[in-house]
């Protein structure tokens, strides 16, 4: 299948914007990190290794006090980003990485996991595609062990609709580390909810879709790690803490004010071009 006229145009300007070191980067690969000394090098180094040359990965070190931060510094690129500060919790260290962020687009990458090579390029040209979309994931979830060993597997809805129909149901629909959006968008809601405790991810893709289209493209773009050391995933459940079960009433009751928005348009765009776009 050819690529329209318009499209092929977009294309061009983001092979332009990759093609060489910007000072304003396109995309700017976000990851929040607390003692994760074991896997934020892997995380970071799949974030610089993308085949997409317009970029900065922006690490907030929110208060490690293992060998995370000299593990960060290590890293030489200038590509790399690093703030430190004390520890305030994930929801703020987000919002100070927004902040500090240059890219048009923001990647969220977890310490933990891990980014694939395809993944700015196709999600900076599908954002710039379909600018009614604020945020775009993956549908996709692939699970990994402590070793990089494949593990499982689940899929996610791809379209707004079904997005927030599983929203409804009492389930996510998106995967943290895959996601990407429009910075000045996100500003615009006020970022994480620095007031829940938990599941700050979905709280902003509840938000996000009361103004804005959210989807998830039906393509892979990151790796989640499953270990002990982590809140959820690990021996703790997804809804094992007291604080995680006020924030999870809290997301249901504002899936409530969700109303059916889809734009066919952008998801025919987000089933149909992801092939074509993968070969760019």
């Amino acid at each position: 299948m050819r690529l329209s006229s318009a499209f092929t145009a977009m294309i061009g300007a983001i092979r332009s914007a990759g093609g060489g070191k910007s000072k304003i980067p396109t995309v700017s690969f976000l990851i929040t990190a607390y003692n994760c000394e074991r896997y934020v090098a892997a995380a970071v180094r799949s974030a610089l290794f993308q085949n997409f040359d317009s970029l900065e990965v922006l690490v907030v070190d929110d208060g490690s006090t293992d060998a995370t931060g000299t593990i960060l510094r290590g890293i030489s690129d200038d590509r790399l980003r690093i703030i430190s500060q004390g520890r305030v919790g994930r929801q703020r260290a987000l919002n100070a990485g927004i902040a500090h962020a240059r890219g048009r687009y923001i990647a969220i990458l977890d310490a933990d996991d891990l980014a694939l090579p395809h993944r700015a390029r196709i999600q900076a040209a599908f954002l710039q595609a379909n600018p009614d979309v604020a945020l775009v994931g993956s549908r996709y979830r692939t699970c990994i062990d402590e070793q990089g060993l494949r593990t499982a597997e689940s899929v996610e809805p791809t379209s707004y609709d079904d997005i927030v129909a599983k929203f409804k149901a009492g389930g996510n629909g998106m995967f943290h580390s895959s996601v990407m959006f429009d910075k000045a968008r996100i500003e615009a809601i006020g970022g994480y909810d620095t007031g829940l405790s938990a599941l700050e991810d979905w709280d902003l893709y509840v938000r996000t879709a009361k103004r804005f289209q959210i989807c998830n493209l039906d393509i892979r773009f990151a790796l989640k790690r499953i270990h002990d050391a982590q809140f959820f995933g690990g021996k703790e459940g997804v809804h094992s803490s007291e604080k995680s079960n006020l924030a999870y009433r809290l997301i249901l009751e504002r899936t409530r004010e969700l109303k059916t928005q889809s734009s066919p348009s952008a998801v025919m765009t987000a089933a149909q071009t992801h092939r074509e776009l993968s070969q760019v």
